[in-house]
């Protein structure tokens, strides 16, 4: 069933991402790592493990992405806050 959930998941991650929806992306990634995770460790089971990583670094690198973004967007607005004073003209 952990299979068939992942499975779904990622499925559902894609059209979240294209639609800008990082958190609920990494939400849902990061809910179903630690699901995998959990039984991973209490079944001794490597693979399960091994895919709850991934998940985990997926989720991890898609957080920083969304983090870049919004600081790319900071920046470019305080550079240009006072854009008005710039474009007057004073004769």
């Amino acid at each position: 069933m952990l299979i068939l959930d992942t499975q779904n998941v990622i499925q559902n991650v894609e059209p979240a991402i294209r639609d800008k929806r990082y958190y609920q992306a990494i939400a849902m990634l990061t809910e179903q790592s630690l699901a995998l995770n959990e039984f991973g460790m209490n079944h001794n089971d490597s693979e399960l493990l091994r895919d709850a990583k991934i998940l985990s670094v997926y989720s991890d690198r898609l957080y920083e992405f969304d983090e870049e973004t919004f600081q790319s967007i900071k920046i470019w607005h305080e550079l240009s806050w006072d854009r008005s004073r710039f474009s007057e003209r004073y004769w």
